[in-house]
């Protein structure tokens, strides 16, 4: 008799699953989800990942062929129509969804508390309201939020405090397997950490983690199926050598963490990874990047006296301390021989493809009581309203080291830690696709090494910012206030060069740009050196058109940046008319000028009639960085050009930044959350915190050796 914790079927059980939706196809796919099992669908935009979570929801409906087998019901859920009152008891109850747009997501017009309690009467019929403000309370709590905003609506939240409202909802319901549609997309490292850990700490739960970065899934999943054209064209477990993944997996910036990961989850792909899971080997210092070196020693009961004088000053709340795994200093050829001795005991216990279970056959004969099944979440996620934070080692609740915001211990009795049981996938279907890697997967781990600019002598200082300082004014009846967004920030530009900007969620990078920009009140000067004529200097917000000429900016949502209304020709053609050299033209006359910028971004010409909806993400920044060339920028403020974008198309962006900066001698100033990119594009970075500019210099000296606390915390949260 099997055990209750090793189900003989899968959770979740998809095969030869066929839909139409349009000129769009999903075809052929097959997976299979284990109870307790992290499971990451990895693929492009457009390549159908958002469309199958929405199938194996019920939300959409496309003539589907195929089946899909939720354990403990025996109906084939292809077959049901959307609006059948059986798919109202699966949604939430036993299938919950997370959306990508959080803010999209919930009602504006209700508080949070609000939209909580309905979760609460839908889904917990039988529990008295009395209860509803307990639960809720509860609810917050356990995903590290404060049960006083619960009276707050959802436009005052910030990007990860809505994605955590929307996981509490979820977890009010207590399903059994939890979809999550690109939850950390346009997030910062910082809150991207937090979310992964969080997720990862509903143990009792199994997760399938749609996305489009390979990068982020190693740290999260075991298995990964990859998708292309509405197609599952690989099958990948990342701890596997034999996938072809080995330079991947070794690669310092993803593997360090890893390991700590994936132990401390317990969660095995398939019986013969024990080996490694099992043992407390970690990788060793020649593994380690300089700066994750230092972060290794930072946070410990001996360090926590020597910590930086400024660190008692320092208590950001979202600061994440070192990575917490004493083991770290094992070697790498003893991790690369543990990964030897996993595929070959991998080999000796595969089992023979013909005694393959059939998991539809057995699938109906399996019924389970979710109370039995699924404890109750907040007695593992709450203890006291406290979160573990698997790389933070600090729960939301416990203050840790008063020195420098630290906690030295490990509290191993948190969920994160808790052995969960074992999914057994098919390993025979497995093995054989795994020792194969697909040439789009090739493509996708190659996107995750960004291309880098190759130092070149910078010309002279085209931009001079000295002193500066944002404000935001708020009018009264009789009064205005001024709110001080960020200050002291002293820069220098210099022509074919590049000054990142970083810092977490609200840290000020944004309200930079505008104050560059004169679309916010500021202080302090803005000097544009000319060597021709007199410097120009501006100590207000009014820019005249030698300033706009100079200066642009590209967006980080190229779709809402674009008017919905014009095509490509005639938005370039808005642009060029605004220079003094073409304003004389007539509209036809700058189509040859037209082609040429398009030509200049890597477009055609049969873009120039399109709009912007037609476009993909990739494309449409493209259009947003030829509009920005139009009006003759030499310096371009790229405000998370990138991160709205999957990552191949990611690494085509900035490849054409780069090639472009080598061949205009532009000037960029990058507004980032993701380091990789500033490691990329840039060669001097400065760091924001709280308004305030915290550490600046060389990136690579800043990222080898950091000072701050909140510079040592964006690194450690580096994916």
């Amino acid at each position: 008799m099997k055990s209750a914790l090793e189900p003989s079927v899968p959770l979740l059980c998809v095969r030869d699953l066929c839909a139409e939706f349009g000129d769009f196809a999903l075809q052929d796919i097959a997976l299979e989800v284990w109870a307790n099992e992290r499971v990451g669908i990895v693929g492009e935009s457009g390549s159908g990942k958002s469309l199958l979570a929405k199938l194996l929801m019920g939300l959409v409906q496309g003539n589907e062929r195929g089946e899909i087998r939720f354990q403990g019901i025996e109906q084939n859920l292809a077959t049901i129509p959307i609006n059948s009152p059986l798919w109202r008891t699966i949604r939430a109850q036993k299938i919950a969804y997370i959306p990508q747009s959080p803010k999209l997501s919930l009602n504006p017009l209700h508080t949070i508390g609000k939209q909580l309690a309905e979760m609460c009467a839908l889904h917990l019929p039988h529990t008295p309201k009395a209860k509803y403000q307990t639960l809720i309370d509860q609810a917050l709590e356990s995903v590290g939020l404060e049960s006083t905003l619960k009276h707050r609506l959802p436009h005052t939240l910030s990007g990860g405090q809505a994605q955590r409202v929307c996981i509490a909802m979820m977890s009010l319901a207590r399903p059994r397997l939890l979809i999550c549609d690109e939850p950390t997309t346009a997030l910062d490292a910082h809150i991207q950490s937090q979310i992964l850990a969080l997720l990862d700490s509903f143990t009792e739960m199994a997760i399938v983690f749609i996305t489009h970065d390979l990068g982020l899934i190693g740290r999260f999943a075991g298995r990964v199926y990859v998708m292309q054209g509405g197609k599952i064209c690989d099958h990948l477990n990342i701890m596997d050598s034999a996938c072809g993944l080995e330079s991947w997996i070794s690669s310092p910036r993803l593997c360090d963490r890893r390991p700590s990961l994936i132990s401390a989850r317990g969660l095995k792909s398939h019986d013969s990874s024990s080996t490694i899971l099992e043992s407390k080997s970690d990788l060793g210092d020649c593994a380690l990047s300089s700066h994750f070196a230092d972060l290794a020693n930072f946070g410990t009961t001996a360090d926590s006296c020597s910590a930086p004088k400024f660190a008692k000053n320092y208590e950001s709340p979202t600061a994440i301390p070192r990575i917490l795994e004493e083991e770290s200093r094992a070697s790498c050829s003893s991790l690369r021989a543990l990964r030897e001795q996993s595929v070959a005991i991998h080999k000796s216990t595969q089992v023979d493809s013909s005694a393959k279970m059939d998991c539809h056959a057995t699938a109906s004969a399996v019924s389970r009581n979710d109370d039995e099944n699924t404890q109750n979440m907040f007695s593992q996620n709450t203890a006291g309203g406290r979160i573990f934070d698997e790389k933070v080692g600090l729960c939301s609740g416990e203050q840790g080291d008063k020195t420098c915001g630290l906690s030295p211990q490990r509290d191993t009795n948190s969920p994160l830690f808790r052995k969960k049981p074992t999914p057994k996938p098919n390993q025979a279907q497995f093995s054989s696709q795994a020792k194969t890697t697909h040439p789009y997967t090739r493509k996708l781990l190659a996107a995750i090494t960004l291309p880098k600019k190759v130092d070149s002598s910078a010309g002279e200082v085209c931009l001079d910012l000295r002193d500066f300082a944002v404000y935001y004014t708020t009018k009264g009846f009789f009064t205005r206030r001024k709110t001080l967004a960020i200050q002291g920030v002293n820069l220098r530009l210099r022509a074919g060069d590049s000054i990142g900007i970083i810092g977490a969620s609200g840290s000020g990078k944004s309200s930079l740009a505008l104050g560059i920009l004169g679309l916010e009140g500021h202080s302090g000067e803005l000097c544009l050196p000319n060597a021709a004529q007199e410097p120009l200097i501006y100590t207000s917000t009014k820019r005249d058109k030698a300033f706009v000429s100079m200066v642009q900016i590209v967006f980080q949502d190229p779709l809402l940046a674009l008017n919905p209304r014009m095509c490509v020709l005639e938005i370039l053609q808005e642009a060029l008319q605004a220079r003094e050299s073409y304003k004389a033209k007539k509209a036809k006359a700058l189509t040859p000028k037209a082609i040429e910028l398009l030509e200049q971004v890597g477009l055609s010409s049969s873009f120039l009639y399109r709009y912007s909806h037609t476009l993909s993400g990739g494309e449409a920044q493209r259009v947003c960085i030829a509009r920005a060339l139009a009006s003759g920028a030499r310096i371009l403020l790229l405000d998370e050009p990138t991160s709205a974008l999957d990552k191949s198309t990611q690494k085509d962006i900035i490849t054409l930044l780069i090639g472009l900066q080598c061949a205009l001698g532009l000037s960029y100033i990058v507004i980032s959350h993701d380091l990789n990119v500033i490691e990329a594009m840039c060669a001097e970075v400065i760091v924001l915190d709280s308004g305030q500019v915290v550490e600046q210099g060389a990136v690579a000296q800043v990222f080898s050796a950091p000072i701050h606390p909140c510079t040592r915390a964006l690194l450690q949260a580096r994916i």
